[in-house]
């Protein structure tokens, strides 16, 4: 029942945990005297043998930084420039390639009042500003018959010289007109009128700007006029 001075209550429990089998030797035969376990390794030299074994972990060199002075001998490269591309220059067609009635218009010209518009995408006008127009000319008692539309959107910038020749305006309204587009206009001041000796000029936005703006529509009433 007892033996080293241990009390032994359950053999069941000794035969399931303290089974010879467990404890035995690889090659230890029955009748074999066991050899004694070697004593354990102290905590010191576990962790000797854990740092030996363990794998070092690689770390990347630092990278050296650059002096000052270096930076400022090799300085980064600029940024590129952005390159702009040039606007196309206008069309300018001589006034002796030009025969007479060349240039299209719209309306019979017959109160000589020359109206200038920019309108690429069109012949003339698109058809609501062309209804636009005509009603804003109704409101002076003018009608298609007495004007001559010229969309230089389609033509080109034509020389003053050549327009002058075929139409020979006292009228000259324009919508839209760069301020450079023709000097002998004077086009730096809007809805203005300005004699030019043989000839008026009124200068407007757009026609197209105007849609829905009764600002800008009182402002062209009022030039009209004085035309």
């Amino acid at each position: 029942m007892h033996e080293d001075g241990l009390l032994v209550e359950d053999a069941q429990f000794l035969r399931q945990f303290l089974v010879s089998d467990l404890y035995a030797p690889i090659g230890h035969k029955p009748g074999h005297a066991r050899q004694a376990p070697s004593p354990a390794p102290d905590a010191a030299a576990a962790s000797q043998t854990t740092q030996t074994n363990s794998v070092p972990t690689l770390v990347p060199p630092a990278q050296p930084v650059q002096p000052a002075a270096q930076l400022a001998a090799n300085p980064l490269p600029p940024a590129p420039t952005p390159v702009k591309t040039p606007s196309p220059a206008p069309v300018v067609v001589p006034v002796a390639a030009l025969p007479q009635s060349q240039i299209p218009s719209y309306g019979d010209n017959a109160a000589r009042m020359l109206v200038l518009v920019i309108e690429p995408n069109h012949d003339f006008l698109a058809p609501a500003d062309l209804e636009l127009l005509l009603k804003i000319l109704s409101s002076i008692k003018r009608t298609a018959t007495d004007i001559a539309l010229v969309n230089l959107g389609r033509v080109g910038m034509l020389p003053w010289a050549a327009l002058n020749k075929q139409f020979g305006p006292v009228q000259v309204l324009t919508f839209g007109m760069p301020k450079t587009g023709y000097p002998a206009l004077a086009l730096s001041q809007r809805y203005a009128v300005t004699s030019m000796g043989a000839f008026k000029t009124l200068h407007a936005d757009p026609i197209s700007a105007m849609q829905g703006n009764d600002t800008l529509k009182r402002a062209l009433w009022n030039g009209l006029k004085g035309l």
